[in-house]
């Protein structure tokens, strides 16, 4: 971008933002800049010393041509998920894209006046993933990023690495790595036994003694089409594995019986066993008129029946956008579209559902762009939005104790419905 008054003087915006006097030729880094990965500029064509900078983490403003900058936060964190504790106030985790995982309170003593910035603060991981607290020790966290896992201490401030395999696969294409990891790789904890922690690949990899070793309980629970696990981009390997393709995407154990643990793939497989991984099923085929390649983006086990899950499955990435939510009650041996009703739309693909803690076939869904409930098991749906933004609703939880349903948005940061009790 030449600047106004001097076609010498140009800025690039990368990463980085880079500066020259000299039509080129030279650049050096503007190294005060606020924030980074840099994607606009506007220079004030009236007074060109005012310069304002969009990146990933502020609105970066100067009024003195560069010399210093100042970083201004909107609110429009991108959440990839949500969960909470068990503390009062109870806290809520999430890692945010471009920033780190977060955890802040629910609630303050300032009432009105909001929850000061100050209270949150890091608890290891980095922009993509999960962030779970251990559901009886709340000072442990288990963190998702883009190298792996991490195992964070409140107590210490201490996190520490606890990947199933040392060796990262950037830049190389899926079909070369050992264990093939998405960006958002999922974890979960098994609800019988805290110290049961699941994380997926192409396998289910389980630990039971804090991340110190890990073993593979399942085999590729892919379709593993290695034409889907080239490289991207062109001159530039563009492979930090959000664009993995043929990796699990969701597990989640059966809060009523355990060892009966499903799984759900980006390339649109669905996985079942009942045994902890000894023997598991595949019950895609079950599914009335499924189109291939959707990407399974929640699994909600019943806590009323074992038998029964609830599934949502995303197609926008091959261009089908209408909600596809299902629910079995027979381990996958059938399964039933609930979403028939959601009125269609292009942002109407739908991305987490939940099931209420205390009234069975009380239902919530969050889709691309709105939160919709359920009285009566999926049957029918009705918004629930009041005054929440419309902006995608990538996850839901529920703090039973409160009755609160938390709300995770890829754009609009956390949300709290109060006290749901039906």
């Amino acid at each position: 971008e030449p600047f106004i008054f001097s076609l010498n003087e140009i800025y690039t915006i990368a990463g980085t933002i880079g500066k020259s006097l000299d039509g080129g030729e030279n650049f050096k880094r503007v190294t005060n800049m606020v924030g980074g990965d840099n994607h606009d500029m506007w220079i004030d064509p009236l007074i060109p010393d005012r310069m304002v900078v969009g990146n990933d983490q502020y609105v970066s403003i100067s009024t003195n041509r560069g010399e210093s900058w100042h970083g201004v936060s909107l609110p429009i964190a991108q959440m990839y998920h949500v969960y909470v504790d068990n503390q009062i106030p109870y806290y809520v985790y999430g890692n945010r894209q471009d920033g780190p995982s977060f955890r802040g309170p629910s609630n303050s003593l300032f009432g009105k006046r909001g929850i000061p910035s100050g209270l949150w603060h890091s608890v290891g991981g980095s922009e993509c993933g999960f962030a779970i607290p251990d559901p009886v020790d709340n000072n442990i966290i288990w963190s998702g990023n883009f190298e792996g896992l991490d195992r964070f201490d409140l107590r210490t401030g201490h996190s520490r690495a606890v990947d199933v395999w040392p060796i990262d696969n950037y830049g190389s294409a899926a079909s070369t790595a050992k264990y093939r990891w998405q960006w958002t790789f999922p974890i979960a904890i098994s609800p019988h036994d805290h110290n049961k922690i699941y994380v997926g690949s192409q396998y289910v990899h389980q630990t039971t003694n804090g991340g110190e070793s890990w073993e593979i309980i399942s085999p590729d629970l892919t379709t593993n089409d290695k034409s889907k696990q080239q490289l991207t981009g062109g001159i530039t390997q563009d492979d930090t594995q959000p664009t993995y393709c043929c990796v699990l995407f969701a597990i989640a154990e059966s809060p009523v019986e355990q060892g009966l643990i499903w799984t759900g793939s980006n390339d649109g497989l669905v996985h079942v066993t009942r045994d902890g991984g000894s023997n598991w099923t595949n019950v895609t085929r079950n599914f009335p008129d499924l189109p291939p390649w959707g990407t399974v983006s929640n699994l909600e086990p019943s806590r009323y029946e074992a038998g029964t899950c609830y599934i949502t499955i995303d197609f926008h990435q091959v261009n089908i956008r209408d909600p596809h939510v299902y629910k079995t009650t027979d381990y996958g041996k059938n399964w039933t579209s609930i979403s028939s009703d959601i009125p269609k739309s292009e942002l109407s693909y739908a991305h987490c559902v939940r099931e209420d803690p205390v009234r069975k076939g009380l239902l919530y869904l969050g889709t691309e762009n709105a939160l919709y409930v359920s009285f009566n098991d999926g049957k029918n749906w009705i918004p629930l939005q009041n005054n929440l933004p419309h902006a995608p609703v990538h996850w839901l939880t529920i703090q039973e104790h409160f009755n609160d349903l938390v709300i995770g948005t890829y754009g609009r940061g956390f949300w709290i419905l109060d006290d749901i009790t039906p």
